[in-house]
């Protein structure tokens, strides 16, 4: 059988629905790269990895030449690396992994990938209709995980590996309320800086607990609603996002 070396091409097309209501107005581009397995040998099929960055980072653009990914790539996987909104290319503004943000985008990504398959990612592995996938990163990019976790109704990820990741984001910031120096300033600063760009309103919080030591309401509800935690707990306000 004929084998060809795997390629990488990059993803722009995509668009994101948004509510209504919401400083980041219009549709936002989603832009991710699509790393196909190092070999790839006609008839066969391979699992897909989702992967995305560390806070205020980019996509895994070019091909990995060394670390984790190329070692998937290299033992029979694809990986779709992305990059979150309001990071490197992907439009709109940066909301923390908000379920109706983030969440939206990579519920748009895994619907593109369906509907590319049989024909233009034929090499993509399937088990009973249903992409066979997973997801890895760290941080920030362990975020994303539980994210879709949670709010996919068709449960389409298969296994999850997020490290260093978050249960709850207000413990990260303002355990014990007091509120925390170091990565709220990071935070601050490195997700308005460009390329990056930052809802108003998480950078305004931020720099209103470093100078108050307090968290507004409407920030502390933000990054509740946008942990693990919520769902957990079973909280009705989010009844929306699925309990893990």
């Amino acid at each position: 059988k004929e084998t060809r070396a795997g390629i990488s091409y990059d993803v722009y097309s995509l668009k994101s629905d948004l509510p209504p209501t919401t400083t980041d107005t219009g549709p936002a581009t989603i832009a991710f790269t699509i790393h196909e397995p190092t070999n790839l040998l006609q008839g066969q099929s391979y699992p897909l990895v989702l992967h995305s960055h560390g806070y205020s980072g980019k996509r895994q653009q070019p091909r990995p030449t060394n670390g984790f990914l190329k070692t998937l790539l290299d033992n029979g996987y694809g990986v779709l690396s992305l990059d979150e909104r309001g990071n490197g290319e992907s439009g709109g503004q940066v909301r923390i992994l908000d379920p109706d943000f983030e969440g939206k985008d990579w519920l748009k990504v895994l619907d593109w990938v369906d509907s590319k398959i049989p024909n233009d990612l034929s090499w993509i592995a399937t088990r009973n209709g249903t992409v066979v996938m997973g997801a890895t990163g760290g941080s920030y990019g362990g975020g994303f995980q539980f994210m879709i976790h949670r709010i996919d109704t068709k449960k389409r990820l298969d296994a999850i590996a997020p490290d260093i990741t978050w249960p709850d984001l207000r413990y990260s910031l303002y355990s014990g309320e007091v509120f925390k120096i170091q990565w709220p300033t990071l935070l601050a600063g490195l997700g308005s800086r460009p390329p990056n760009r930052q809802d108003p309103i998480i950078t305004e919080g931020l720099t209103t607990g470093l100078s108050t030591n307090s968290l507004p309401p409407n920030l502390t509800d933000l990054l509740y609603r946008n942990s693990p935690k919520a769902s957990c707990d079973g909280d009705p306000r989010f009844a929306a996002l699925t309990a893990i």
